[in-house]
């Protein structure tokens, strides 16, 4: 949770300087352990390691023109790896495909769709984990709740191929939140 603090008070300052929404794609940049199934594995959020995040591939569709982002589109932004944010339209259906490769070949791949609102925030947030990390106050699982209160509006779990996965169990995981753009910003 301390992990979100920074991109939620990022999303709430870009928030206040754009009037319509928009929708930015982030990475907690760091390498943590965790424990899954009895035993401590490492968390690969690297966009640098090639079994981490270095063959990220995200596509945009939906909002009038395609979107790619890659890991070369990541910046630093306190603390965590954020893209630019995009201009997505108030109504209609958006659908983000999420693929990870790894030597050439695609290792996981997986799409999330959701119906877009006017003056939204759209934040999405990608993990390679056994479970989705911001959930970690609950039991560890494959399948967890998404929390609003957490932050959490929508998640998605795609699986990595087992010739490819770090330990048994290891997913992508797309996490979305959404908050509303506030109309009379306080500066």
């Amino acid at each position: 949770m301390r992990a979100m603090a920074p991109v939620a008070a990022a999303f709430a300052l870009a928030a206040c300087s754009v009037p319509d929404a928009r929708l930015t794609f982030w990475i907690h940049h760091t390498v943590e352990s965790a424990l899954w199934r009895g035993e401590r594995v490492t968390i690969h959020q690297s966009l640098d390691d090639p079994v981490g995040l270095a063959g990220i591939e995200i596509e945009v569709l939906g909002i009038g023109q395609t979107v790619r982002v890659t890991a070369a589109d990541f910046f630093i932004l306190q603390g965590s790896m954020a893209t630019r944010q995009v201009g997505v339209p108030d109504s209609g259906t958006i659908s983000v495909i999420v693929t990870l490769t790894q030597n050439g070949d695609v290792v996981a791949e997986g799409a999330a769709s959701w119906l877009l609102e006017p003056e939204v925030e759209w934040g999405v947030g990608i993990y390679r984990a056994p479970y989705l990390p911001s959930e970690g106050l609950l039991e560890h699982t494959e399948s967890p709740p998404c929390l609003e209160s957490l932050g959490c509006y929508k998640r998605w779990r795609i699986p990595i191929r087992d010739d490819a996965a770090n330990y048994e169990g290891e997913a992508v995981w797309v996490r979305l939140s959404r908050s509303e753009i506030c109309e009379h910003c306080v500066h």
